[in-house]
């Protein structure tokens, strides 16, 4: 299971979340379970300071064109926070989902 989380370092519902999503990251990963980080951002320093911040574990990227990203109108990303969480095959299972509900969906399945 992946999830795509999108997110920024300016965003203050994505921080708050930030803590919630290590949780269940740590207790999931070692099952097969990962985290792709996708940053809206124009600061590379803020993006990169955030990260270390939060103690986030697991692979970013972000083009830092923000919401200029092509990646907005590709994943129809109205706002961040914003994710999709993919099964092994590849198929979106669940959107704009809580890192609560990420673990209730995990705990199902794994």
């Amino acid at each position: 299971y992946v999830l795509i989380e999108f997110w920024g370092s300016w965003c203050l519902p994505c921080r708050l979340e930030n803590p919630k999503l290590v949780e269940v990251y740590n207790k999931f990963s070692e099952s097969g379970f990962e985290v792709i980080g996708v940053s809206l951002e124009r600061n590379r320093d803020n993006w990169l300071k955030a990260i270390h911040d939060d103690s986030l574990p697991w692979v970013h990227v972000s083009d830092l064109q923000y919401f200029d990203s092509p990646m907005i109108e590709l994943y129809d990303i109205g706002g961040v926070p914003m994710n999709y969480l993919l099964n092994p095959d590849g198929t979106i299972i669940a959107k704009s989902i809580s890192a609560k509900q990420l673990e209730t969906i995990l705990m199902e399945r794994l």
